[in-house]
């Protein structure tokens, strides 16, 4: 037995609302109504009598409810005895550039109680050569991109704009290019060599040692560099996004997260 499915019974039950369980539950109501139909299949039964605005207990969904709920404080005492907890978590991946995490986690300090509350585990991945695809493909939940285009069946949050400028001492050292960062734009005269994907932190060091000039995020350039910057070389502003499949079974749980990670999160 799928004990999500016992546990979205019993959050119906008590909601008597697919909506306000889904909400709940962090699913889609779509995503509710499927495991209700799935454990209705199970059993052989109907457990809801659905009507517009009140959902009611079949005989079989009364007699249903005290065993759903000892077999899920069962299912409770099994897991404490033998450790076994994280088979519970919920667990969401998270693709971003490497240096994003610590711009947007300035401020929103939220999501980490929140995970906690949730047992919820975010596994960050980089970004892959196709966001859009992997997302809709379910290798990420959660995308969080600059500058890519309105995708049909995708639910966004507009997260940041962050400038990019030019740092470094001169314009003719070859250019350096962050994981994730803009590329698109070369100067006239482009010097002889650029070295794309650096982490935030080697870009960073090459541009002090004098070693290159690297197109950078300015929130999270040090304070002392800033004699650095070249205002001869143009900068990029970019709109930076969350992005997750609308029809995820968790879209309100990414949509939340998407909101913690929000720089003017309290």
């Amino acid at each position: 037995m799928d004990t999500d499915l016992l546990r979205t019974f019993l959050t119906v039950q008590r909601t008597r609302h697919f909506a306000q369980a889904a909400e709940q539950l962090y699913i889609t109501p779509s995503a509710v109504s499927f495991r209700i139909r799935q454990l209705e299949t199970e059993l052989g039964v109907s457990l809801f009598h659905r009507r517009r605005s009140n959902i009611q207990l079949t005989a079989a969904g009364e007699r249903l409810v005290a065993h759903a709920e000892a077999l899920l404080a069962g299912w409770q005492q099994a897991k404490a005895a033998v450790g076994g907890v994280a088979a519970s978590h919920l667990r969401i991946t998270l693709a971003t550039p490497s240096f994003l995490p610590e711009l947007l986690n300035r401020g929103a300090g939220a999501l980490l109680p929140f995970a906690h509350e949730h047992c919820l585990t975010i596994d960050w991945q980089p970004v892959s050569p196709s966001p859009l695809r992997a997302l809709r493909e379910g290798r990420t939940d959660l995308l969080i991109a600059g500058d890519i285009e309105e995708d049909q069946g995708l639910a966004t949050l507009a997260l940041i704009r962050l400038d990019w400028h030019w740092f470094g001492q001169g314009a003719n050292l070859p250019h350096l290019y962050v994981e994730g960062g803009d590329v698109a734009w070369f100067a006239a005269e482009p010097a002889s060599w650029c070295w794309r994907g650096l982490s935030f932190a080697a870009a960073l060091a090459l541009v002090a040692d004098g070693k290159g000039a690297a197109l950078l995020p300015v929130p999270l350039v040090p304070e002392a560099m800033a004699t650095l910057k070249l205002p001869a070389l143009p900068g990029q502003v970019q709109q930076w996004r969350a992005w997750w499949r609308q029809d995820h079974e968790q879209a309100l749980l990414l949509g939340r997260i998407a909101e913690l990670l929000l720089p003017n999160h309290s």
